[in-house]
C-alpha cells in the first residue's frame, strides 16, 4: 500500500535486505499507488462496524495496541483529531496492507518548531533524524511478510510512550509555565 522513506528503528537492524514490510505507514517521505489511494475514505465509513466487532484486536493481536488505536480512530472519526494520516492508516489496515520500510532512515522532518501544526516538540527524538543513502543495487526480500519485531518496537516507542515518558513530558509542560 505504501513505500516510506522513514525508518524509526533508531539503528536497530531489522533486515539483511534493502527494506522490510510493516503494518505502519509512516508519512514523512512516502508514496503510494493510485489503486491504493482509491481506498482512502476520509469519512471512515466502516469505523463503526470495525469498532463494534473489535476487529482491531484481530489485526493488532495485542490488547493495549488495540485499545490505543481504537481511541485514536474514534477521535479521528469524531474529528477531535484533525489529521489525514490516521484515516490513511485505517484505510490501509482495512485491506491488511503493508508498507515498505527502508533498512535505514532516508528522510528527516525538519519542521519541528513552535509554529508547526503537529510537530511542535523541538526535543523530539524524531526531529532532524540522521539520514542514510540507499544502497544500490537493491536487495529485495524473497518474501512479503510483516516484520513483527520491528512493528512491536514501533508501536511501543512511537505510538505508546511509556507511563514514565508521559509523566516526564507532563512535568516538562508544567515547569514551562
Amino acid at each position: 500500500m505504501v513505500v516510506s522513506g522513514d525508518n524509526f528503528q533508531f539503528g536497530r537492524k531489522r533486515t539483511n535486505y534493502s527494506y522490510y514490510f510493516s503494518r505502519y505507514n509512516h508519512c514523512w517521505g512516502w508514496a503510494t499507488w493510485k489503486r491504493a489511494w482509491k481506498l482512502y475514505d476520509i469519512e471512515m465509513k466502516l469505523w463503526t462496524q470495525i469498532k463494534q466487532e473489535k476487529l482491531l484486536h484481530n489485526l493488532l493481536e495485542d490488547k493495549n495496541s488495540a485499545t490505543y488505536w481504537t481511541n485514536i480512530f474514534q477521535k479521528t472519526y469524531e474529528e477531535a483529531i484533525n489529521t489525514w494520516d490516521y484515516r490513511w492508516t485505517f484505510a490501509c489496515w482495512l485491506q491488511n496492507g503493508l508498507t515498505v520500510i527502508p533498512k535505514y532512515n532516508l528522510v528527516t522532518n525538519i519542521g519541528f518548531e513552535e509554529g508547526a501544526t503537529h510537530t511542535t516538540k523541538q526535543t523530539s527524538p524524531f526531529a532532524n533524524m540522521e539520514t542514510f543513502k540507499m544502497e544500490f543495487p537493491l536487495k529485495h526480500p524473497p518474501f512479503v511478510i510483516r516484520n513483527a519485531c520491528a512493528d512491536t518496537f514501533t508501536q511501543k516507542y512511537l505510538f505508546q510512550p511509556s507511563i514514565t515518558q508521559r509523566f516526564q513530558n507532563k512535568l516538562k509542560e508544567i515547569f514551562k509555565r
